[in-house]
Parts: C-alpha cells; structure tokens; sequence
C-alpha cells in the first residue's frame, strides 16, 4: 500500500493533479475452490486482495489526490461480466469482481465533487483463460464468447483523449 501511495503523491507533485485513473487489476484463483485446503494466504486471499482490496486501495487515493486539487476526475475501476453473474469455476473471483461492482457503484455520492467513478465489466473472451474457465456451456447460457478479432480491434486503436475514454465508459455502464 505505501508504494501506490508513493506513486499517486509522485503524480502529483509532477503533474499537479489527476484528470483519469484506471484501476485495472485481476487474477484467478490458483487453486480451485473445491480443493483449496490452504489458508488461503498464496490462494482465494490473494485473489481477493488483488481484485477487490486493491481496487479499493487505488480508489480511496484517487479520489483523495481529486479532492486535494479540488478538480473533478473519473476513475474507472475494472470488473468484469463473472461480477454480474456467477462463475462457478471460480466463485472468489466472481465474488471479488462483483465486489468491485457493488463497490463502485456505491461511490455515486461523490458525482456531486465532480468525481465519476464507474465500473467496467468485460465479457468472456474465448482463448483466454478466464474464457476456458467458464466453460462454453455457461458463456452460451451468458450470450455467447466476444469474438477475438473485436478485442484485437479495439485494443489496435490509440486512444485519443480523455473524451474518447469518457464515451467507451458511457457505453458500457454498470
């Protein structure tokens, strides 16, 4: 925590403020739920502390780094469709990811500061291992893979600014 710390006050002494924070972080679960007999230290913990604890970390400091400078921002945090519906491969990170959901959107009081915040929720991807872990049967109960070439695609693209993040975010609020 004292590193994300460091780095949002080194941005901004160097830069005087904070227009945009993406906070996008997640990991599955490397052990099965099932079969976890751990603690959960090196399994579901670091799941959870990675996926929700730290996307609460970085929130926190952004909105704190907005209200110094007293100029509104956006943060966009990221979840993902398992957060809307269960991912029963994989219940922590379904869990941490509609943490995240639920987490975000309880923010909108602070709309009134001139600080959105909103919440992302990508779909299942076939060849990933997020894709393979859902399993074909559940992602077609759920609509279907997002087709790959549509990921390559938009990834392909640069972002030109700030409001053409603005307009991806208004596209697919939670």
């Amino acid at each position: 925590m004292r590193n994300i710390a460091a780095a949002f006050e080194k941005h901004l002494a160097t830069f005087g403020g904070l227009d945009i924070c993406i906070n996008s972080a997640g990991i599955i679960s490397p052990i099965p739920f099932h079969k976890d007999q751990t603690d959960g230290t090196g399994s579901w913990r670091l799941t959870v502390n990675l996926n929700l604890i730290a996307i609460i970390d970085c929130t926190r400091l952004a909105i704190k780094t907005m209200q110094a400078v007293q100029k509104p921002g956006v943060i966009i945090n990221m979840g993902s469709a398992a957060g809307l519906y269960p991912l029963y491969g994989d219940p922590i990170y379904s869990g941490s990811k509609g943490g995240v959901v639920q987490f975000t959107r309880s923010l909108v009081p602070y709309k009134r500061q001139g600080i959105r915040i909103n919440v992302l929720c990508p779909e299942f991807v076939e060849r990933t291992d997020m894709g393979l872990k859902a399993g074909y049967k559940f992602v077609s109960m759920m609509g279907g893979f997002v087709p790959m070439e549509m990921v390559v695609k938009v990834k392909g693209q640069s972002l030109q600014n700030c409001y053409y993040i603005t307009e991806i975010v208004l596209g697919y609020i939670v």
